[in-house]
């Protein structure tokens, strides 16, 4: 029985003795076995096993000093109260994205992982975000800035390989950059069944909410901070993904699908801007791709009579099999 102390004190008690509580939980110790398992000084252990029997915490038996029910219950409520903070704490970039008011609960950052940012600059795809949507079936991504526009750009590569359903979702700002600059991106994101929605306002951090077939869904965020990332966290818990399509549900009840209006608007363009999609395996179709994506061509002789009309190569005179060519950017 609890029998002194307040309630600050007694959780100052827990902070300070919580590795006592631990060790005699399992079974009875005598205060020598005390010293030697903790490796703490036998006054020490006297007056730690004097202030824990005084909270009610431990209890003296015939055997030695054991953690009473209410020391274990109070254990594992300062243990989990101690593993919410540090949660709290790792994810606090991705937290101070949010608007001051909004209710997080506590629950979406259980088992949240802070990942390493292992890209050398902005148009590096970090590795744990590569294999996310590398490995997604359906994808939901917010995305508030353009800051990486790789990751639009692997997208779209999956989605014109019909691997990914995807749903997009933007805020006005950005919809309007992807419309004037990148129409070509969105025109095939549209064309090949992906869906392109504009929110009311931007996300506050990009997340990216991913559906596998074997039923290991999970959700990754990112936190910018300016145009730099400012960490990435990912989370795999059932609780964490369930309130992530909730709030994914949520955004886009009051969003509008423009998709229509993409494949309309970017159709028929003679000249469209497209993003820089990354290298995700090496083929040599897919090595060809790219490079064609960089600017290369591949010099045929249909090639050469489109691009110079009437001329001819000489008999003899070879040809390099890619050469750079000269884009134009609208």
């Amino acid at each position: 029985m609890v029998t002194s102390g307040s309630t600050d004190d007694l959780i100052r008690l827990l902070e300070r003795r919580v590795e006592f509580l631990r060790c005699l939980e399992s079974s009875p110790h005598q205060k020598p076995e005390v010293v030697e398992a903790l490796e703490w000084s036998r006054s020490t252990v006297d007056r730690a096993l004097r202030e824990l029997e005084q909270a009610g915490f431990v209890e003296r038996t015939g055997d030695g000093y054991v953690t009473t029910l209410a020391g274990r219950l109070a254990t594992i409520e300062y243990d989990e109260f101690v593993d919410r903070v540090n949660n709290v704490l790792v994810a606090s970039p991705l937290v101070e994205t949010f608007p001051r008011d909004t209710r997080i609960p506590l629950e979406v950052l259980t088992g949240v992982e802070r990942v390493p940012t292992d890209a050398q600059s902005s148009f590096d795809i970090p590795t744990a975000v590569r294999s996310v949507i590398e490995s997604a079936d359906q994808l939901t991504a917010f995305l508030p800035v353009l800051a990486d526009p790789l990751l639009l750009g692997l997208c779209q590569s999956r989605v014109v390989e019909d691997t990914l359903d995807l749903d997009l979702v933007v805020g006005p700002d950005l919809y309007e950059t992807l419309h004037q600059r990148f129409p070509g991106t969105l025109g095939q994101l549209a064309d090949h069944g992906g869906t392109l929605m504009r929110a009311d306002r931007s996300p506050p951090c990009s997340l990216f909410v991913v559906e596998r077939s074997s039923g290991e869904n999970e959700a990754i965020a990112i936190a910018y901070d300016g145009d730099t990332r400012a960490g990435i966290f990912r989370n795999d818990t059932a609780i964490a993904f369930a309130q992530a399509q909730e709030y994914v549900t949520s955004v886009i009840e009051s969003a509008t699908d423009v998709t229509e209006e993409t494949t309309t608007n970017t159709s028929g363009s003679a000249v469209q801007q497209r993003l820089p999609v990354a290298q995700t395996t090496v083929t040599e179709h897919h090595g060809q791709v790219v490079l064609e994506r960089e600017g290369f061509v591949e010099l045929t002789e249909e090639f050469l009579s489109h691009a110079h009309p009437g001329h001819r190569r000489p008999a003899g005179e070879p040809v390099s099999t890619l050469q750079k060519s000269r884009r134009t950017t609208p």
